[in-house]
């Protein structure tokens, strides 16, 4: 018999038992088929259970040689299976059907047909050995596939090839026939022949070979005509061989079993000057001559450009070599689209131009990478890449590049090591661009958060536990409460063959703001959070195209749809993401703050972080309004949502106004006392009365200086207006600010020694029996030491912190303007910290200078352009109101001298107050030993006491509660620093305005018309209403403010 009938009858008999008799399997087996998963019955391993059924079917190879891979026959057609991935993983299914066709038809290129053998069993087969295919009538009891697969939207493959592709498989530059007849007749041109009938395709690289005509009638000879010859190549077989005219620029065959050449020339020279234009993909000289090269001839080494630009490739993955001008066009030409994310991307030009490289078949210009400018390539049909008119160049050697148009040239930052460097805009993304050093180096400086990404498995990988949920965290146990187990719940649901993972989690949901990776995932996929869900997505096919196909295993899932699983000690488990872009990344890369897809879809779902606006870098979320900018656009400090948006230098309307008007004040009236008293010093003749006059000029001059300190913080809040959050850090180191504050220590000191110093002289004058004349040349010595002394003490006070000697006691930090390696202010211990990180072999054990740490940190970055130096953030850069910093712990260097000056205030108000008290009482007895008596005495008495009073409770509320503050605030028991806008044009300046009242007669007289003005007014109201009884109560009341 022969032995294809045998087997004919063996599987009829098959067919019949498994329709009759028992179809579950005793013992399942998952395993992988061919990169598919399945459900192997018994011990044979040619019985599987069928997906989503209990049933099983058996398959039968009826041929085996190379054309018969797409025909298997099946014991049964397993039901609920329209894509039949019962067919997946049983044949070469790339042999079969394209890729697009998998994907709308069925899964793995070819179906599988029931229909009747005989009158009691069917037979069950697949691809093109089914009878009747294409025959216009349905075949197949169980699919009409047969028939549309025939459609106009198919055609079947000539010779001995068996399968089928679809139509838009045809002149697509990839030969998926083995032959490559679908890539013979492209654009009007014909390639290879096909010979009469249209049933043999002889191709480019047989034609007009050794092996003489092809066609049944040797046809294919006519296209071997001499006069058709286009010119000569080698081949390394043939040695010289002709080329003809249907034999250039033809697609190279790399499937075809029929021939080992995928070209028909070494050289390459069949490749050049095509009849279509549409497989150009640029000009060049060679030879002296333009010459069009087409796009099978780019990155093949040949010799054929003079300038070798066909041959500027690189090779993005492995195995994929394109050329440098499909880089970052937003085509995706390797299978992990690595092409459009190369380093080359991640710096590309404002300006577009149109590409040299396959320019005809580009809609228009596009940007293009920075490294391309002055290369010595034209990359840009234009050369306007190489126009040097057009570019900056920056930097020397190694570190030379180019900026667009007249753009400053900055430096760069150098990665550790030597050899690289990163520019600026791409510095601390998150995304290592430094052999593993960058990320290292950015942590540091930028004290990012470290995310807590993974969780711990069980030894066989069924459990995952978060690390609170682990035996003997007792402690942690109580905090968070009871674990329980519970599944893990992907979008697809059951997946087939995939094990069951759970996750040990706590009972009670819990916020997962703070968790990340492998940490968030399980958590939420879990439903144990309640403020966060699953981010895992629900794609429509499994592609993980940055997964080589070799390495991926497929499965079905719950949806129908195909998934991508990793085998795990004899399991498979799913513990990928995939990407919208068809990228696939582990689960500790997905909401981890990270850009790992690219396209930013594994962190956009995520609500564990805060999206900087402008500059694209994601933050967590406890870095959110806490003062510190981690962003590059300040957008995490300076948005909507923090209170600091919106924050100005003085903050509040209320403290805004008081500084104007208590700085306007303070000028004018003080300007009128220093006028007014200077006269009154020059008419002066005795020595104490010009020492009198001149202490009230220097406390005016004190006053008045404090005042243009006021105006000064008011003009700069409303240059900064709503910008101050961004502009702070520049405010803060800029010398504006540094002048206001040796302004303001000067003024407030000046202003406290003067009225020092002016009750001493006048509890001196007292006692001074013969007074000096103040024209002589000792006098005058004596006033001049004074001024001096005065302005020199409150000058000291206010500059000692500037001295550049004394930067390591009075600097507090450094500010890196638009350098991205730091956020805001840097102190010494983060800078130490920094240069640890960036070389492993820098140790340190005491503290540097800033002398030292500015050189040392300038060596992180080029020296070109003046290289990278902070701007101090002084001692009165502490604030924003650039006042004298008071307000210290034991931790600031400078404590000692803050205290040391609060002290001598102190010192100052207790003198001022003692004077006062023995003025008093020594005018008393002065006032007995002169006889004054009766009320004129008391009246007298009672100003002065008034008068006095009120000075001593004046410096008080300026000066007691602010010391008290102080004290408090280094003891650490409060925070007093945000108290600063209000000492700054409260507390220390409102003297300011008072004490021209106080010790200007001028004003007090001024005061007084004013009352009297008052009184007159209220006494005729009174006379009116009551009389005489209102008369005497007004004059009463008179009397109480004149003495007052």
């Amino acid at each position: 018999m022969d032995p294809f009938l045998l087997l004919l009858v063996v599987l009829d008999a098959q067919e019949l038992h498994v329709a009759t008799g028992d179809s579950h399997c005793r013992a399942v087996e998952v395993g992988e088929s061919k990169r598919y998963l399945k459900e192997t019955c018994g011990e044979d391993g040619l019985t599987f259970r069928c997906p989503r059924s209990h049933l099983t079917y058996s398959t039968i190879v009826l041929f085996d040689d190379t054309h018969a891979t797409c025909n298997q026959h099946y014991t049964r057609a397993c039901p609920e299976d329209p894509k039949f991935y019962q067919a997946c993983g049983h044949f070469d299914q790339g042999r079969c059907l394209s890729d697009s066709v998998r994907s709308s038809l069925t899964f793995c290129g070819t179906f599988v047909c029931r229909r009747r053998a005989s009158k009691r069993s069917f037979r069950t087969t697949s691809g093109s050995d089914v009878e009747g295919l294409c025959d216009g009538k349905r075949t197949c009891r169980n699919t009409d596939l047969d028939e549309r697969m025939c459609s106009s939207n198919f055609t079947a493959c000539l010779n001995v090839d068996d399968r089928t592709i679809d139509t838009a498989s045809v002149c697509d530059g990839v030969c998926d026939c083995i032959d490559c007849e679908d890539e013979g007749v492209c654009n009007g041109h014909t390639y290879g022949f096909l010979c009469p009938g249209g049933h043999t395709y002889v191709s480019p690289q047989l034609l007009c070979g050794a092996a003489g005509g092809l066609c049944d009638q040797q046809q294919d000879l006519e296209a071997c005509q001499k006069t058709d010859i286009v010119r000569t190549c080698f081949h390394h077989l043939e040695g010289t061989r002709n080329v003809y005219p249907n034999q250039v620029c033809h697609v190279p065959n790399f499937i075809s079993l029929g021939s080992l050449d995928p070209y028909v020339c070494d050289d390459g020279l069949n490749q050049i000057n095509c009849s279509d234009p549409a497989r150009e993909v640029l000009r060049c000289v060679m030879g002296g001559y333009n010459t069009g090269i087409s796009q099978y001839a780019a990155c093949q080494g040949w010799d054929l450009c003079d300038d070798g630009y066909h041959n500027q490739c690189t090779e993005p993955e492995n195995g994929c070599l394109v050329h440098k001008g499909q880089l970052c066009d937003g085509r995706r030409d390797c299978p992990r689209g690595t092409d459009e994310a190369e380093i080359h991307c991640s710096l590309l030009t404002a300006s577009k131009c149109v590409r040299t490289f396959n320019a005809a078949q580009r809609s228009g210009a596009m940007p293009f990478p920075m490294l391309w400018i002055m290369d010595g390539f034209a990359d840009c049909i234009d050369g306007y890449d190489e126009d040097q008119s057009n570019w900056n160049q920056c930097g020397l050697g190694s570190l030379s590049r180019y900026s667009e148009g007249f753009k400053e040239c900055s430096d760069v930052f150098l990665c550790p090591g030597g050899g690289a460097f990163i520019q600026f805009s791409l510095l601390c993304d998150r995304v290592e661009s430094c052999s593993g050093e960058e990320n290292a180096v950015c942590e540091t400086s930028k004290s990012m958060v470290s995310s807590w990404s993974t969780v711990q498995r069980s030894s066989d990988g069924h459990t995952m536990f978060l690390y609170y949920c682990l035996g003997g965290l007792d402690t942690l146990h109580s905090l968070t409460g009871k674990c329980v187990l519970k599944p893990h719940r992907d979008p697809d649901g059951s997946i087939f063959g995939v094990t069951n993972v759970s996750t040990r989690v706590p009972a009670v949901r819990q916020s997962c703001k703070h968790s990340y990776g492998e940490l968030y995932v399980y958590l939420s996929c879990s439903d144990s959070c309640h403020d966060a869900k699953c981010p895992l997505v629900h794609p429509d096919q499994s592609s993980c195209t940055n997964v080589p196909k070799a390495e991926q295993v497929l499965t079905l899932t719950e949806h129908y749809t195909l998934r991508m699983v990793r085998r795990r000690r004899g399991e498979y488990f799913i513990h990928y993401f995939e990407c919208n872009n068809k990228r696939c990344i582990p689960y500790r890369n997905v909401c981890n703050l990270v850009n790992d897809c690219g396209d930013q879809s594994d962190e956009k779902s995520c609500t564990n972080h805060f999206f900087c606006i402008s500059s694209g870098e994601f933050v967590p979320l406890s870095s959110v309004c806490d003062g510190v900018m981690d962003c590059r656009d300040f957008s995490d400090e300076c948005g909507d949502q923090c209170p600091a948006s919106s924050q100005r230098l003085l903050k509040g309307v209320a403290i805004t106004g008081i500084a104007w008007t208590v700085g306007f004040l303070a000028v004018v009236l003080n300007c009128v006392v220093v006028v007014k008293t200077s006269r009154s010093f020059l008419r002066s003749e005795l020595l104490h009365h010009r020492m009198d006059k001149l202490l009230i000029i220097l406390l005016s001059l004190g006053d008045l200086f404090m005042g243009l300190y006021l105006l000064g913080i008011g003009l700069a809040n409303a240059v900064h207006a709503r910008g101050y959050c961004r502009a702070q850090y520049l405010w803060l180191s800029s010398g504006y600010c540094s002048v206001l504050g040796v302004i303001n220590a000067a003024a407030s000191q000046l202003s406290l020694f003067s009225m020092t110093a002016l009750s001493l002289s006048r509890l001196c004058n007292l006692k001074i029996l013969v007074p000096q004349q103040g024209d002589t040349r000792a006098a005058w010595l004596k006033l001049s030491s004074v001024f001096l002394f005065m302005v020199g003490s409150s000058l000291t006070v206010a500059l000692v912190p500037l001295l550049p000697a004394l930067e390591d006691y009075f600097v507090n930090s450094l500010y890196y303007e638009g350098v991205t390696l730091f956020s805001g202010p840097v102190d010494k211990a983060t800078h130490q910290a920094v240069l640890s990180t960036y070389n492993s072999r820098f140790r340190l054990s005491q503290a540097l200078s800033w002398a030292t740490l500015r050189r040392m940190t300038g060596h992180l970055f080029s020296r070109d352009y003046g290289g990278v130096t902070g701007t101090t953030v002084g001692f009165y850069g502490n604030d924003g109101v650039c006042i004298f910093k008071y307000l210290v712990t034991q931790s600031d260097p400078q404590h000692i001298y803050s205290l040391g000056v609060v002290l001598l205030n102190l010192v100052c108000f207790l003198v001022i107050t003692a004077c006062y008290v023995l003025l008093v009482r020594s005018v008393g007895r002065i006032s007995l030993l002169l006889g004054t008596k009766g009320p004129v005495r008391q009246r007298r008495q009672n100003k002065l006491h008034a008068k006095i009073t009120v000075i001593i409770a004046t410096d008080f509320a300026c000066w007691v509660p602010f010391i008290i503050v102080t004290i408090i605030h280094f003891k650490e028991v409060i925070d007093a620093s945000h108290f600063y806008p209000v000492f700054s044009t409260i507390m220390l300046p409102i003297n300011s305005v008072v004490n021209p009242l106080l010790y200007e007669k001028l004003f007090e007289d001024a005061f007084g018309h004013f009352f009297n003005t008052i009184r007159g007014k209220v006494r005729s109201s009174t006379t009116i209403f009551f009389g005489q009884k209102g008369e005497k109560i007004l004059a009463e009341s008179h009397t109480a403010v004149t003495e007052f």
